[in-house]
């Protein structure tokens, strides 16, 4: 059995020294910290010498084809996994992916952000191999391996396509070698034809081309790095689909086509086109959205079912893709301002409307967009009354991309008799907690006209609402006095606009932007770097052509992969 334990051993070597993600300190001269932990050590020299982004000269702003994005070495998330095996795979009924650990983070939202927690640790690997060895005894081998009886001959005959589908990538010859080699010192050990290749399907699928996707690039004469059509194919691909690149993607790479900028642009316009867009984007909003928040929160109503819970989750996803591919106005202010939501009637007793062919009317002139329904003010609320902090923190971080200071842990006042939700929060934010607040709970108290259950008032306690807060905008202070002035400011202003591309390219990158932004609680600095104002560019530049559309959100997709910044990348550098 040792050249058995010895060929797996390997395997899960390689899936360990993947353990880290590619630091983003500066490497020492001549040598790159792009690739993980110390896998290969020789690919690093080999492609090193590059730029860093803090030595990248020639940025401006208004020409597009100066601004560069950052080199990454990219896991694949949980739900990319699942979408790789099906369309390498095709269904396999049973494939367990029980003990896959949660790739989504509180803060920066996404399940593609390449940090600490979704590295591959010993315990993500163990889910791995157990999620290997299930798909590996799920799968019908005959259909892979028609010719199995044949042994070693028929599985270097039938494996190169098979693995250059399951690693988006043409396979080299030495690689199809180590795999049949795999193959026979099993068979040398004792295991039939079938359980060698079963076993052999697990070392295809634990592999470091599976599990992660590269986004390095080539190093070109200038110091730049620049994606080969490969690495450009898988990462439109997962960035559109979340998937890996189909039939006529693969072709424009294996042509070489995709170096050209209006190709690109062509492609991501096809792309966006196709179902398998809704699916990802579908994705994207649930996790910008908190969307499968409210499943997690208990309410009084007895309407408040598992089965409404789990219609509002699907409410707000699926009214962000209809405005994105489906409705007449397919904008970003459409989406803070809409009069209408999607759903039935399981909610008519919230919302006090009736819903018609799938869409429920706002009666309420108050209740406009995002903000207006049901799921999202339900999910930020108390048991027993709205939270006007949760709410204005949501606001903030999501969509206007405004952080904060860590708060202290800081017990709310009880609800007291004759006693407003407004003056309850307001003793719970007075004293040192003020500074952070003076901005939340003016947009948290925007909308205190919505109940815990996400229920129109207009009192509260005997007191009417008032609504007489304020929001910094564009660096323009805004008077607010209804949650629908709220939603409107935003969806008008150039920061909302900008944060939606920001997320978009969060979700897309799998990094937050360098980019400054505000945090609440931190004094503002004028230090620019050259890292820094490449995403700054980059940021401004989506969001202008966005404005040009009048808000176009599918225009955020386009004009990221179509970025000179999405081909031409840099080595990152600590910021």
């Amino acid at each position: 059995m040792k050249r058995t334990f010895s060929g797996l051993l390997a395997f899960s070597l390689l899936i360990l020294s993947c353990s880290r993600a590619p630091a983003r300190h500066s490497p020492p001269k001549g040598e790159s910290n792009a690739l993980p932990g110390n896998i290969k050590a020789d690919v690093g020299s080999a492609i090193g010498g590059g730029k860093t982004s803090s030595e990248y000269l020639g940025l401006s702003c208004n020409n597009n084809e100066t601004h560069r994005g950052i080199r990454a070495w990219r896991r694949l998330s949980n739900i990319e996994l699942k979408n790789t095996v099906l369309d390498v795979f095709g269904p396999i009924d049973g494939v367990d992916y029980s003990e896959f650990i949660s790739d989504i983070p509180k803060i920066e939202a996404f399940d593609t952000m390449v940090i600490p927690s979704n590295y591959v640790t010993i315990n993500r690997l163990k889910s791995y191999v157990k999620f290997a060895e299930s798909l590996s005894l799920k799968i019908n081998i005959d259909t892979l391996f028609p010719c199995l009886k044949e042994g070693a001959a028929c599985i270097s005959a039938n494996l190169s396509p098979l693995a250059a589908k399951a690693w988006r990538r043409p396979i080299e010859p030495d690689e199809v070698e180590r795999l049949v080699r795999l193959f026979s010192n099993l068979q040398s050990d004792g295991y039939s034809n079938e359980a060698s290749a079963r076993m052999m399907i697990q070392g295809l699928v634990l592999s470091q081309a599976f599990l992660y996707r590269s986004e390095l690039g080539d190093k070109q004469g200038d110091g730049n790095f620049l994606l080969n059509d490969w690495e450009m194919a898988s990462a439109m691909a997962y960035t559109i689909w979340r998937r890996p690149p189909d039939a006529a993607l693969s072709s424009l790479a294996a042509s070489g086509s995709l170096k050209d900028p209006a190709v690109v642009r062509q492609e991501a316009e096809r792309m966006l086109a196709d179902p398998k867009a809704k699916d990802a984007w579908s994705s994207f909003a649930s996790m910008w959205l908190e969307a499968t928040k409210i499943q997690g929160m208990s309410k009084t109503a007895p309407e408040f079912t598992s089965s409404l819970k789990e219609k509002l989750t699907s409410e707000m996803t699926n009214f962000f893709v209809d405005t994105m591919f489906t409705s007449e106005k397919r904008t970003f202010e459409q989406l803070l301002t809409a009069s209408y939501t999607l759903g039935d009637n399981a909610s008519n007793f919230i919302y006090e409307s009736s819903a018609a062919a799938g869409k429920i009317p706002f009666v309420q002139t108050q209740r406009r967009g995002l903000l207006g329904q049901a799921g999202f003010l339900a999910s930020h609320a108390l048991d027993d009354a709205p939270n006007p902090i949760t709410r204005g923190v949501f606001v903030s971080q999501r969509l206007l991309c405004v952080g904060f200071i860590n708060p202290p842990a800081v017990k709310i006042p009880e609800a007291a008799s004759g006693l407003s939700n407004k003056e309850r929060f307001k003793q719970h934010t007075a004293g040192s907690c003020a500074f952070c607040h003076k901005s939340i709970d003016s947009l948290g108290f925007a909308l205190e006209n919505f109940d815990q259950s996400g229920k129109f008032r207009g009192d509260d306690a005997g007191i009417p609402i008032v609504v007489d807060g304020s929001l910094n905008l564009d660096g323009v202070d805004v008077p607010i006095a209804s949650a629908d002035e709220l939603s409107s400011a935003i969806a008008k202003s150039k920061q909302g606009l900008e944060c939606f591309v920001r997320q978009s390219m969060r979700f897309g990158l799998g990094r937050m932007e360098n980019a400054p932004r505000t945090i609440i609680g931190l004094p503002t600095s004028d230090k620019k770097s050259v890292q820094s104002e490449l995403d700054r560019c980059q940021i401004a530049a989506i969001a202008g052509a966005m404005a040009a559309k009048n808000g176009d959100l599918k225009t955020a997709v386009i004009e990221l992969v179509s970025s000179p910044a999405f081909r031409k990348r840099l080595i990152g550098v600590a910021e």
